[in-house]
C-alpha cells in the first residue's frame, strides 16, 4: 500500500517539475541567454518574448499555445513600454501561470516552481519556508514582486535578460 502512496507522490510531484526535458536538456548543455533592447527588431523581439514564455510556463519556445499569449503586454514590449522585468513579472501573475504551476499544488511546490521559473535555480529550504509563509500571508503578487526585484534576480537578469536556467537539472 505504501509503494501506491509514494508512487501516486511522484507522480503528483512529477507534474508540476519545472526543469528542462532530457529531450532539451544534456548534462552539458548551456543555456541560450535572451537579452532583449529597444534597438531590437521586432523578430528579435519575438523570439525574446517567446523565451520568456518558454522559461516560465515551460512550453516549447518555437510552440507557444495562443492561449497562453498575454498579447497586452507583448505589444507593450514591442512597442518599448515595458521591460522583460515587467513582463515576467506579469506572466509569473497571470490567470495562465496560475492555472499551471499555482491552483493545483501545494504552497511550497508553487514556491520552488517560482524560483525554477524566475530565478533558473533550485529553491533552499529556508527559502521555500519564508516564501510560502509569505505565499500564504501576503499572495502570489507578493511574492513574485519579492524574487522579481530582489538582488539575486536583479544581479543575473536586471530589467533586460530573460530568466535561464543556472544550474544543472539533469
Amino acid at each position: 500500500m505504501e509503494a501506491n502512496g509514494a508512487g501516486n507522490t511522484a507522480d503528483y510531484l512529477e507534474l508540476a517539475r519545472s526543469v528542462n526535458t532530457p529531450e532539451t536538456v544534456t548534462a552539458t548543455a548551456v543555456p541560450r541567454i535572451f537579452r532583449h533592447s529597444n534597438q531590437a527588431s521586432a523578430t528579435q523581439t519575438q523570439q525574446v518574448i517567446n523565451a520568456i514564455y518558454a522559461q516560465l510556463l515551460v512550453v516549447p519556445q518555437d510552440n507557444v499555445p495562443e492561449e497562453f499569449r498575454l498579447l497586452h503586454w507583448e505589444q507593450k514590449l514591442l512597442t518599448g513600454k515595458c521591460t522583460v522585468r515587467d513582463f515576467v513579472k506579469a506572466l509569473a501573475k497571470s490567470e495562465v501561470y496560475q492555472q499551471r504551476f499555482v491552483r493545483h499544488y501545494p504552497n511550497p511546490k508553487v514556491v520552488e516552481c517560482l524560483y525554477r521559473h524566475l530565478l533558473g535555480r533550485t529553491a533552499s529550504g529556508i527559502e521555500v519556508h519564508q516564501m510560502t509563509q509569505m505565499l500564504t500571508e501576503k499572495g502570489l503578487s507578493a511574492v513574485v514582486d519579492a524574487i522579481v526585484d530582489g538582488v539575486e534576480y536583479n544581479r543575473f537578469f536586471g530589467e533586460m535578460v530573460v530568466p535561464y536556467p543556472k544550474e544543472n537539472n539533469g
